[in-house]
């Protein structure tokens, strides 16, 4: 190869890295944007694929609070972008179906009430093997 084609090369790698360099770095920066931007109460979805709302960022910490209430602790780079869960958050009907599965582990208390014992079965079948 003559000295002009490695030139060519070597100059088409610095632009392929600067140019490469250049977008991640505007990525970086509207990442960091959007996080200074978000607002404690707003849904957001983390890099593992965790929605919560943000409670609170400290430094590099974020609170996420879970649709239930429970608070967990987030480097503040996993939180991706502001998003609103796929799933319907509504308080009136997550008390609806807690009592309702309240209502159906009384129901299976009762029935299983209603069956024999295992003891009973054993004790009927020794009878009649003894006879």
């Amino acid at each position: 190869m003559d000295l002009f084609s490695m030139l060519m090369i070597v100059i088409a790698m610095f632009a392929l890295f600067y140019f490469m360099n250049k977008n991640q770095r505007r990525r970086q920066e509207q990442a960091q944007e959007m996080i200074r931007t978000m607002e404690p109460g707003n849904w957001v979805i983390t890099s593992t694929g965790f929605y919560g709302r943000l409670v609170d960022i400290d430094g590099d910490v974020a609170i996420l609070e879970t649709a239930d209430g429970t608070e967990t602790y987030w480097a503040r780079q996993m939180v991706l972008r502001a998003q609103e869960p796929p799933f319907a958050v509504d308080e009136d009907n997550a008390m609806d179906a807690t009592e309702s599965e309240h209502c159906d582990d009384d129901a299976l208390t009762n029935s299983a009430d209603d069956l024999p014992s295992s003891r009973d079965e054993s004790s009927a079948g020794s009878s009649s093997t003894s006879s």
